[in-house]
């Protein structure tokens, strides 16, 4: 099941990526944004998509970024413990 939910965000980043140019030409607002985002339009090269969609997941597959995702935690955690106890000093 983890498979089809990364493969999904895969694909969404493709289309946003793909669309990148008109994405960054708008305002950095969310009620700007989410319409852009929210509306795939349907002449997007569906097949083209699909196909990076699948490369990108080849190259970063879910248990890679599940490592990822943990490590960055941790790392954030031991960040944050440091500084509240260099605070309490």
């Amino acid at each position: 099941m983890l498979w089809n939910t990364v493969l999904s965000v895969c694909l969404c980043v493709q289309v946003v990526l793909y669309r990148r140019d008109k994405v960054l030409a708008e305002q950095p607002d969310l009620c700007v944004l989410h319409p852009l985002l929210a509306h795939v339009p349907a002449d997007l090269p569906f097949d083209q998509l699909i196909v990076e969609a699948c490369q990108l997941f080849d190259r970063f597959p879910p248990e890679t970024l599940a490592d990822e995702a943990d490590f960055e935690y941790d790392k954030r955690s031991v960040s944050q413990s440091h500084t509240m106890n260099k605070n309490k000093i």
